[in-house]
């Protein structure tokens, strides 16, 4: 897959073009996760689908951190005044209609016999569909999740990633310490790997500050207090939705040193050494037993997409950077980076 975002570059450099980053990050976490789901590729990374699929995740993205009156008004839910569930049906609907094409062909191939099988996630699924009792798992429980590991599992790296270029184009000097170190562990001429990452600890820590300065969840998926409970002098009543936010938390000088200055070395030598959230002024992926289920993929799969746009080529800004935030359930940038290789 790095293959194949590596020739859409290429292809970019030689015809002089400047490239939307998020776009081509988008597609290639969409053919990393259709692999690991459905053994092939799903779309063409420069088809009107594949731009169509990620314009549908952005607005889900953009409805479901939307503030609905029905959440602070039961009585308005059934209503949907703002027209939130009417909109986001109509995203949801064309995801369905994706993956139930992929299932159906699943399923055939499945009653052609066991050599027929792929031995992928989704062959995992739909074992779970044939078992009996508590276990079992119906189409729908397959297609919903198939669904939410596609829009979980792109729009976050799409995110974290584009973040992470925009800072680097604009720090030159954090943006050679990146270069020089891949230059250094990385054996000349061959492409970053998957087990490369460890031994690249300044790469590693610009991932981390790009997750701290820019929240990809802004507020943490709510919870719901089951039992009255006090915090902090503060009375928190039964079946109260509470919201986590880890924007604020990521930025409080009293947790961080000058915390909106990018400055990757906050990471070097420092007691936080992985995204499990020990130490909770740093939660990018949530924390406790609800921490996010997908870390460990999201983690490889941004950081070695990150590691090969910046070990393989050099960028240029021709219209110059914008760095505002446009709020949703994440955080994305206001604007598209549009960078070109050169």
């Amino acid at each position: 897959m790095m293959g194949n975002m590596i020739e859409r570059v290429v292809e970019a450099r030689e015809a002089k073009e400047a490239i939307d980053i998020g776009r081509l990050v988008f597609g290639t976490s969409v053919q990393l996760l259709s692999n690991t789901i459905f053994s092939i590729d799903i779309l063409h990374p420069n088809s009107n689908e594949m731009k169509e699929l990620h314009l549908l995740n952005a607005n889900i993205m953009l409805l479901v951190g939307k503030p609905n009156l029905g959440d602070y008004f039961p009585f308005l839910k059934p209503f949907d005044l703002q027209g939130i569930r009417r909109e986001i049906k109509v995203s949801y609907d064309r995801l369905h209609e994706l993956v139930d094409d992929m299932i159906d062909r699943h399923m055939k191939n499945r009653s052609l016999g066991l050599d027929h099988r792929h031995g992928d996630l989704l062959d995992v699924l739909l074992d779970f569909t044939e078992m009996e009792g508590a276990e079992g798992l119906t189409r729908m429980d397959v297609k919903l999740l198939i669904v939410d590991f596609f829009i979980a599992g792109t729009e976050p790296i799409t995110t974290t990633v584009e973040w992470a270029m925009a800072e680097l184009l604009q720090n030159p000097t954090i943006y050679s310490k990146t270069k020089q170190e891949l230059e250094h562990k990385i054996p000349l001429g061959r492409t970053v790997q998957e087990q490369d990452l460890p031994r690249l600890p300044y790469l590693m820590a610009v991932i981390k500050e790009t997750m701290r300065l820019h929240m990809t969840a802004p507020f943490l998926l709510p919870h719901r207090a089951e039992q009255d409970v006090e915090i902090c002098g503060y009375t928190i009543p039964k079946n109260t939705r509470v919201l986590v936010n880890a924007w604020s938390i990521s930025k409080d000088p009293l947790y961080w040193d000058a915390p909106t200055i990018f400055k990757p070395e906050r990471f070097m030598n420092s007691d936080i050494t992985d995204f499990r959230s020990k130490d909770l002024s740093f939660m990018p992926f949530g924390a406790g037993r609800r921490i996010c289920a997908g870390m460990n993929l999201a983690v490889r799969m941004e950081s070695l997409i990150f590691a090969t746009l910046v070990q393989k080529f050099d960028w240029k800004l021709p219209n110059g950077i914008a760095m505002g935030e446009k709020f949703g359930i994440t955080l994305k940038k206001a604007e598209p980076l549009i960078a070109m290789p050169v």
